[in-house]
């Protein structure tokens, strides 16, 4: 598959925009009600000579504290669970630009804070809305802040053999 993206965008992703490969590693430590949860990813960006990015590396960060407020007590995974979120995000990258900067390696970042409210319904739906923005950064990307509404729902056991 090829994908071109008119125009220019100087944050490598493999989410639509380029062709690439991602690895990382999570860790999660939970104390009482509170959850502390931490990533660390490598994006690899397998461009062609017809993409304004003819190359790229970066690195993805993310520090996130969620808080369990509903229920007090836990009694099963039917319960909804209410959560309220805050989280650090950030990538570093490495790109060299086709034609843009005299095909120079240049090194972009940023680092987004985020905060919201998270929804758990049966253990296996998701709700999240939450608010993020910008805390530092050099990078040129489409956005700078956004709000998030996301809807996730997790099927378990699809392709399970008898």
């Amino acid at each position: 598959m090829t994908i071109f993206q008119p125009g220019y965008n100087s944050e490598v992703d493999i989410e639509g925009d380029y062709k690439g490969v991602n690895a990382g590693i999570v860790a999660t430590q939970l104390l009482h009600k509170l959850a502390i949860s931490s990533t660390l990813a490598y994006t690899k960006i397998l461009a062609d000579g017809t993409d304004y990015l003819k190359s790229g590396d970066a690195v993805s960060y993310t520090l996130s504290f969620g808080y369990l407020l509903l229920p007090k007590t836990y009694s099963g995974y039917h319960q909804t669970n209410f959560n309220l979120y805050f989280e650090f995000l950030g990538k570093t990258q490495w790109s060299s630009i086709n034609g843009i900067v005299d095909n120079r390696q240049i090194q972009n970042s940023y680092l987004d804070a985020a905060s919201g409210v998270q929804f758990i319904f049966n253990s296996i739906t998701r709700l999240d809305i939450s608010w993020r923005t910008q805390v530092t950064g050099n990078m040129n990307r489409i956005y700078y802040s956004l709000l998030l509404i996301r809807l996730e729902h997790n099927i378990f056991n699809a392709f399970r053999h008898k």
